[in-house]
């Protein structure tokens, strides 16, 4: 017993205990979703903290920045891709209906990271609070965009 409370202690988790790595790209956190709505939602920010983790980026706030940002142009990248299949396949109500949907999440995204970043009233941090808002608020429209492309919606 002792021999494995000292395993645990140093790292050595058995299979059954340990944790995924995290996805090196937001792509490959999907594709290992395999269409799960929930464990799609948990790829939100995985790039951000291995970033951070990995190089400069948990060391200033710039640096914090950055990564949430590269995380963001990946959600960005799915999110085109997503518009792009919808707009091959959906009618012209649809169409309209979903670009009324994403200029009004376009607003509340950009009304809710002002919101996050007034937490920090023009410290350093509310760059970051922005920049981490906003990386989920591109996550989540993405998000939404993927799984209605590839028919996934959760019931």
């Amino acid at each position: 017993m002792w021999f494995l409370l000292v395993l645990l202690a140093i790292g050595f988790a058995p299979p059954a205990f340990a944790t995924p790595a995290p996805a090196s790209t937001v792509a490959a956190c999907i594709a290992a979703a395999e269409g799960e709505f929930a464990a799609q939602r948990a790829c939100i920010g995985q790039v951000n903290a291995a970033c951070q983790d990995a190089e400069d980026g948990g060391v200033t706030t710039a640096g914090m920045v950055t990564c949430a940002n590269r995380e963001r142009d990946e959600w960005v990248d799915l999110r085109d891709a997503a518009l792009s299949t919808l707009r091959t396949r959906e009618s012209a109500a649809q169409s309209a209906s979903r670009d009324r949907a994403l200029s009004a999440h376009a607003a509340w995204s950009q009304a809710r990271c002002a919101y996050d970043a007034s937490l920090y009233e023009g410290g350093s941090m509310a760059i970051y609070a922005a920049a981490a808002c906003e990386m989920g608020q591109t996550a989540d429209i993405a998000l939404t965009l993927h799984m209605r492309a590839h028919d996934l919606l959760p019931d």
